[in-house]
């Protein structure tokens, strides 16, 4: 059974404030909610804080950025 929206957010949230990883992330969205991965990565990017994130390591960091490219793909 599908989380309720509300809680998947706050989970989203918290994981953000304990600094998890990317991997973590979208490992607990998927767990939570059942969704797909790219469907997971768009749950996470909604969130103000991990967009900024994702985009200040995609720009400053050379392995993400071609991770990024090789994902967007």
């Amino acid at each position: 059974m599908a989380v309720p929206v509300l809680q998947i957010l706050e989970l989203v949230d918290r994981l953000f404030q304990e600094k998890a990883s990317w991997q973590e992330l979208i490992k607990e969205i998927r767990g939570a909610s059942g969704v797909d991965i790219l469907t997971a990565e768009r749950i996470a990017l909604s969130h103000t804080g991990w967009r900024r994130l994702c985009n200040y390591r995609i720009n400053h960091d050379p392995e993400c950025k071609k991770q990024a490219a090789r994902h967007i793909k």
